[in-house]
Formats: C-alpha cells, sequence, structure tokens
C-alpha cells in the first residue's frame, strides 16, 4: 500500500509535518504528495522518511537475505556521524534504524533513538530478536515508536534452516519481557514478521499462536524476495524456499483466519501480491520510494532503497558528505526515477516485493 494513498498514514504525516515544522513542514509534506502522484524526475521536496543502517553486521546466516552474499566490510554509524545525518533532513517524520544486518548490534543504539526522537521523529526498527532479551528494558525506555521482530517459525527445525544461528526459546521470551516492559505505555508497538517460505509455512497456524501467547497483537506475513540477486534466488530454490501461488494464497487465509480468532491485527505483503496476481492487469508498479524516502548506509553512501543490489554490491548514486540534495537531483536519481516509471523493470528491481507493493 502506498505511503499517502491510506488516508491513515497520510494523516500521520500531515500531522507529524505541522507539529514539528510548523508551516514549512506542511509545505514541504503538500509538495511531497502532490510528488508521488506526478512522480517527476527532479524532485524539489526534502524527504519525508529516512532509512538509516546502523550497523553492517549481522549474527545470523539466512539464506533468504542479502547479507551472506555481500561482500561488504562490517562497521557501525558513529553516534556523531548519525547526528549530522539527521540534521541533514530537517523535514524528516518517520525514520527506519535497519540495514542489512541487525540493528541491535550498533553498540548505542538506543542513543540512536534518543538523538532522533529529540528531532522529533518517529522510530521503528526491525530486528531477528536475538538480542531482544537482554535490550528490551533499555528499548521500551529509548522511547522506540516500533519494533519489528523477525521469526518465521517457532519449529526450531525450521528456523535453523531459515535463519540459522537463532534460538526459538530466546527470541519468544525476548517477546514476552518486551511486552511485559511496555505494558501500560503508549509505545513501543510490538510487531512480528513471518517470511513466506515453504518451510515455514507448514507450521504457519502454530506460530501465530504462539506470538499471541506472548502478548503480541500485530502479525505481518511478508512476501519473500530476492533482492534483485541471482544468487539469493538460486540459494532460495536449492533450499527449496519458495512458495506458488496457491500455497501463498491458502497461508493468507490462514492467517486470516487464525488472527481473527486471537485478536491479532493481521497485515500482508503477500495478501497483496496474491490480489495482484488475481487482478486482470497482473497488478501495477508501486513502488515510490525515490519520491519521498531516502536510504543512507552507515558509511554515508546513499542508496536508491534497502534493496537494490546488483552484482554482488549495493548501488550507490553517492556519498552525503557532499549533501543529500544533489544526489536526490543527480544524474543517478533522475535516471532512477525515470526507469521506475517506464514499463521496463529495473533490473535490480526484480524479484522485489516491493516494486509492486509498498508495505
Amino acid at each position: 500500500m502506498l505511503e499517502l494513498t491510506d488516508p491513515a498514514r497520510t494523516f500521520f504525516y500531515l500531522r507529524r509535518a505541522i507539529r514539528n515544522r510548523g508551516a514549512s513542514g506542511l509545505w514541504n509534506f503538500l509538495k511531497t504528495f502532490v510528488a508521488l502522484r506526478v512522480e517527476p524526475s527532479v524532485v524539489r521536496t526534502s524527504p519525508i522518511a529516512i532509512q538509516i543502517e546502523p550497523v553492517r553486521a549481522c549474527d545470523l546466516r539466512c539464506p533468504y537475505c542479502a547479507h551472506p552474499m555481500l561482500d561488504r566490510r562490517k562497521g557501525m554509524m558513529p553516534v556523531e556521524e548519525f547526528a549530522r545525518v539527521l540534521k541533514q533532513f530537517p523535514f524528516a517524520i518517520k525514520l527506519t534504524l535497519q540495514g542489512i544486518g541487525e540493528p541491535l548490534l550498533h553498540r548505542d543504539f538506543t542513543e540512536l533513538v534518543r538523538i532522533a526522537r529529540e528531532q522529533g521523529l518517529w522510530v521503528q526498527t526491525f530486528t531477528n530478536g536475538t538480542r531482544l532479551a537482554a535490550q528490551a528494558q533499555s528499548l521500551v525506555a529509548s522511547g522506540i515508536d516500533r519494533i519489528n521482530i523477525s521469526l518465521d517459525s517457532v519449529s526450531q527445525s525450521v528456523v535453523d534452516l531459515v535463519r540459522p544461528g537463532a534460538r526459538v526459546e530466546e527470541i519468544v521470551e525476548g517477546m514476552r519481557l518486551l511486552v511485559s516492559a511496555a505494558k501500560g505505555l503508549d509505545r513501543p508497538e510490538i510487531h512480528v514478521y513471518a517470511v513466506a517460505t515453504r518451510p515455514a509455512l507448514e507450521g504457519l497456524e502454530r506460530t501465530i499462536r504462539a506470538i499471541a501467547a506472548a502478548g503480541v497483537r500485530r502479525f505481518h506475513l511478508q512476501a519473500c524476495h530476492a533482492f534483485g540477486s541471482a544468487a539469493v534466488e538460486q540459494r532460495q530454490g536449492e533450499l527449496g524456499l519458495e512458495v506458488t501461488l496457491p500455497e501463498l494464497q491458502a497461508a493468507v487465509a490462514t492467517s486470516r483466519r487464525v488472527c481473527k480468532e486471537l485478536g491479532v491485527s493481521f497485515r500482508s505483503s503477500a495478501a497483496e501480491l496474491v490480489d495482484m496476481a488475481q487482478s486482470k492487469d497482473g497488478g501495477r508498479r508501486h513502488c515510490q520510494w525515490p519520491w519521498y524516502k531516502a536510504y543512507v548506509a552507515y558509511d554515508g553512501e546513499m542508496r536508491f532503497c534497502c534493496r537494490n543490489i546488483q552484482s554482488g554490491a549495493m548501488l550507490s548514486p553517492g556519498n552525503i558528505e557532499g549533501g543529500w540534495f544533489r544526489i536526490w537531483n543527480g544524474d543517478k536519481y533522475r535516471a532512477f526515477r525515470r526507469n521506475l516509471k517506464s514499463s521496463v523493470v529495473p533490473e535490480h528491481c526484480k524479484g522485489c516485493a516491493a516494486y509492486y507493493l509498498e508495505y
């Protein structure tokens, strides 16, 4: 679903734009709203959403993730650099602390949240859950708005296949501690994401019931994608992770039924892919990242999005050290926007569910 076609999301951005920046925030928001409909190659607005990679490292080696396939240096963004990056985006409303790695490996993660919250940003992160138990109290105390936990299955044998190194008991216990620490508070929202792979779908109902028993009331079934990487796609095929449309349809139906029974909110990019596949025109491109959202890697390199991988490397239009606006409307960004508007799927967008969906 597009960020600003959903009334609730539109109101979320509008309200915070006015609260954070007053008339100038409202003007930037309105120009962004128009840009998302016109989709010009030159965007003369400041991004209202940003994603920053706090750390380039991970303690797992998930076969459907691009991280193990990339020859990349490990490192983390210093707190001082993080603060400087944020100041370059004065009209940002929403911040996602995530890259291709595990954000909670950053030694000063809660300090990053505090700095962002002081600037008025709504902050979320995605975590594999391996460090939740140890950091539950500090995460809640940081004031983070939303924590998204990745847990595909509560079967340890399945997790050993799809998330090698993760321990189900530790992740579920981390959820319980997080829910307990947040009891009576208005934040953080706690969401669980399961990637729709064939091994995970076999025990889907059990997984939903387990997360509900842990106190989590929001569940997402996420479409599996290959990050535009042939190596990742090949690896998924070798392990039998790919699912057919009928299997996906059955999983969506199961999720809806069980979540309704348990009073758990259900949302799914997989469900939207099913709807798209059944539509008369096969669906249309929905990705609008480069018109409203910026991505900055731990080393200051900007990216078109979090998934733009080609030939084993992340594509970069430039480093933010020289100023984001120069990059935002540079030759590479303008060409990327034109390609997204064309009928030809850009090479590094192939296999990416978000090319068709914003979720």
